[in-house]
């Protein structure tokens, strides 16, 4: 463990300048175009997470080392986030939303089934991006949207609900790069992150429906610490928030918006980090994907490592944070 002192820690007003902070490992050693939508899976035990870019949905075993690779990119350009599913014990069957709209994979037959025809339904540039599971069981997912020139268009992305009699809903809309859906221990609140606006947002969770959005977590710039995107929630309701083009996940209290601890990766995966899980048994593992998006030849000769998967095991993780445990992700109820 060392303390990280001067930029670029991430210290926005109110954030402490010193924090406990350790490396993470190589868990998987792949050149994912865009790693993300990591999220552990009780049934089977293993980490699902996912190449968005290559539409590409990987399982892997940390009992064993084995990294599962699942090719969708036939049934789709983009596949963006993966969820477990309650009435299937076995593990066999996930979740996941795919570029034009969500569906069920099943590894064992490699058939992937949509939900809805296609449903919500895009617009020519836009793609699902993250998604997960609220405390009830519906799924929730937002979009993002490019344009001709591959540039982020603000404001024409949209959050949606699916419920579990397959209605979907749209629940937001002006963002631009919908992330991070994580809920609190009591299912009262709902974290949000629209990574472009530079913040974590907090809603109130109220049989299914949100409201009063405020920020929680503010001052992230893209230069030195890098933009909110994928989080994941501990027990004590601390968010572990990846931050992309600032090589780290910090680990944030939101009642008071400070950071607390901080994981970071090898000079040799880049900064693009993009989502946070904890993972094994007792959720007392963190695991971070990274992406290389945007990478050419020099640079990804810079940064060999980057589009791995990596991990801070559990006793190393106890010493920037001790006791800390993550919540078991809520898996998707496909029934009312």
């Amino acid at each position: 463990v060392r303390l990280v002192r001067g930029l670029p820690l991430f210290v926005p007003p109110g954030v402490m300048a010193e924090v406990p902070t350790v490396e993470a490992e190589v868990a998987v050693r792949l050149e994912a175009g865009l790693g993300e939508g990591s999220l552990w899976d009780s049934r089977s035990k293993k980490l699902l997470w996912l190449d968005i870019l290559g539409a590409k949905l990987f399982r892997f075993d940390p009992s064993t080392g084995q990294n599962e690779e699942f090719d969708l990119s036939s049934h789709s350009t983009a596949v963006s986030s993966v969820v477990p599913i309650a009435e299937d014990a076995s593990g066999d069957t996930v979740a996941l939303t795919t570029r034009e709209g969500f569906a069920v994979y099943n590894f064992r037959s490699q058939q992937l089934d949509l939900l809805g025809v296609p449903e919500p339904g895009v617009k020519e540039g836009e793609r699902f991006n993250d998604g997960k599971v609220d405390p009830l069981g519906c799924y929730w997912a937002g979009t993002l949207c490019r344009d001709a020139s591959e540039e982020i268009v603000p404001k024409a992305a949209k959050l949606y609900r699916r419920y579990g009699d397959g209605a979907v809903k749209m629940v937001m809309e002006e963002l631009s790069i919908s992330n991070g859906l994580v809920w609190s221990k009591d299912g009262q609140t709902m974290y949000y992150i629209d990574t472009p606006s530079a913040q974590i947002d907090a809603m109130d969770f109220t049989a299914g429906e949100v409201s009063n959005r405020r920020a929680v977590v503010k001052g992230f710039d893209f230069e030195t610490t890098g933009f909110p995107d994928g989080c994941a929630i501990d027990l004590e309701d601390r968010l572990w928030v990846a931050r992309f083009n600032g090589g780290a996940c910090g680990c944030y209290d939101p009642k008071t918006g400070k950071m607390l601890a901080e994981v970071r990766v090898p000079k040799e995966a880049g900064r693009q980090v993009t989502s946070a899980a904890f993972g094994g048994e007792d959720l007392q593992d963190l695991y971070l994907t990274t992406a290389r998006e945007g990478f050419d030849e020099a640079k990804g000769k810079d940064f060999p490592l980057a589009g791995s998967l990596f991990v801070v095991p559990a006793a190393k993780l106890q010493e920037i944070c001790p006791g800390v445990r993550g919540q078991p992700p809520n898996h998707l109820k496909l029934s009312s």
